[in-house]
C-alpha cells in the first residue's frame, strides 16, 4: 500500500467517524425533543453510505471509529 493510499484510507476513516458523530448528535436532539430514535449502531449498520465505506475498508464499524464515551 502506498503512502497516498494509506493517507486516503485514514481520511476516509476520519470522515466515517464524523458521519457517526452526526448520527449521535441527531439522535440526541430527537430524544431531547421528546421523540424516539433508533440506537446509533442500528443507524450506522443500516446506512448505505457507511456500508460502502466498510466494504471498501474491509472492516467492521467498531474497527473504524472509537465509540464515544
Amino acid at each position: 500500500m502506498s503512502t497516498g493510499d494509506s493517507a486516503s484510507r485514514d481520511e476516509l476513516k476520519r470522515l466515517y467517524d464524523a458521519y457517526v458523530r452526526l448520527l449521535e448528535v441527531g439522535r440526541d436532539r430527537i430524544i431531547a425533543a421528546g421523540g424516539t430514535c433508533d440506537p446509533v449502531d442500528v443507524m450506522e449498520n443500516g446506512d448505505p453510505a457507511l456500508k460502502r465505506v466498510r466494504a471498501y475498508l474491509g472492516t467492521e464499524p467498531s474497527r473504524i471509529h472509537r465509540p464515544s464515551a
